[in-house]
C-alpha cells in the first residue's frame, strides 16, 4: 500500500474497529502521525518562550490529538485483526512498558493467513 493510499484510507474509515489493516497501512499511517506531530513541535521551537509551550501549539495539538484519537485507535484494532488477534488487545498499552513493546511485536507481525476468515465478514466502508 502506498503512503497516500494510506492516510486516505486512515480518515476515510475514521471510526471502523472492524476488518483488517495490513502492515504497510499501518506503518505509513503511523508515519505520517509521527511527521505531523513533529512539525506541530517545531512550531512549538519556533513560537514558545523558554520553558513555556505557546499557545497555539497548544490548540493546534489538542485538535491534532482529538481528531486523530478514534481513528488511531481503530486503525490499531484492525492491525490487531489482520494478526488474527481481537482489537481488545490494544488495552495491553496500559500497561507501562511491557504493553508497548508486547503490541509493538504484534504490528510487526505479518498478515496471518487466517484472518480474513474471522474478521472480513463485512468490507470496510471505504477501500480506495
Amino acid at each position: 500500500m502506498s503512503f497516500g493510499r494510506a492516510i486516505k484510507l486512515f480518515f476515510k474509515n475514521y471510526a471502523v474497529f472492524r476488518g483488517r489493516a495490513s502492515r504497510s497501512e499501518y506503518w505509513w499511517t503511523f508515519l505520517f502521525l509521527v511527521l505531523v506531530s513533529s512539525v506541530l513541535e517545531a512550531i512549538n521551537a519556533v513560537t514558545a518562550s523558554p520553558g513555556h509551550e505557546s499557545s497555539l501549539y497548544l490548540v493546534l495539538y489538542a485538535i491534532w490529538g482529538l481528531g486523530t484519537l478514534i481513528p488511531s485507535l481503530a486503525i490499531q484494532v484492525r492491525r490487531l485483526h489482520d494478526t488474527n488477534r481481537s482489537g481488545w488487545w490494544v488495552l495491553i498499552n496500559l500497561i507501562p512498558l511491557v504493553g508497548q513493546i508486547w503490541i509493538l511485536i504484534y504490528f510487526l507481525l505479518d498478515s496471518h493467513p487466517d484472518a480474513w476468515q474471522t474478521y472480513d465478514k463485512e468490507p470496510l466502508p471505504a477501500t480506495e
